[in-house]
């Protein structure tokens, strides 16, 4: 009878953690968008993707410098438009995270012919602390991406969206 207990007892506990239960005392993990606009942006390199735009996603840093804060954003090549966020409520121990960021926007062809609408892209963050703190956004690198319209970014981690943006893409 003991061993049947601890057997289930065991088999909870798994099953807790293998679906995610998390303890009621500890609260879901919390995004915050703290800022947003229009960035100086340096060239700091990328990391070639087929599944984006132009077949390369820049890389950002927070050291990024805001110019100005907006949510219209003109459609001009070279123009920057990002966004800072921080994921607060995670375990304080430090750990690597898998977030992935959605963009959504018009429709269009890059300059390489491939039509698209949106994209997934996947990065691995440390948390430190409890905490992530990152940024995300677009650079306009071809005259074919300066689609007007609805830009929406969501940032999510496994099913659960954390946290979204919508930029307003304009004629200058």
């Amino acid at each position: 009878m003991k061993n049947r207990f601890l057997f289930f007892l065991t088999l909870v506990l798994f099953a807790g953690l293998f679906l995610g239960f998390r303890p009621k005392d500890i609260p879901e993990p919390k995004c915050i968008i703290y800022e947003y606009g229009i960035y100086k942006s340096e060239e700091k390199g990328f990391q070639r993707s087929n599944d984006v735009p132009e077949g390369k996603s820049h890389f950002v840093t927070l050291d990024e410098i805001l110019l100005k804060k907006t949510k219209t954003i003109p459609a001009i090549l070279y123009t920057s438009f990002d966004f800072k966020f921080k994921i607060i409520n995670l375990p304080k121990k430090s750990h690597l995270v898998n977030l992935r960021k959605e963009v959504q926007f018009p429709s269009f062809r890059d300059s390489t012919g491939k039509k698209f609408n949106g994209y997934k892209i996947d990065f691995l963050n440390q948390a430190h602390n409890g905490e992530i703190n990152n940024i995300a956004g677009y650079y306009f690198e071809s005259k074919e991406e300066l689609v007007i319209g609805e830009w929406k970014f969501s940032i999510w981690h496994k099913s659960k969206l954390l946290c979204s943006i919508v930029f307003d893409v304009v004629d200058p």
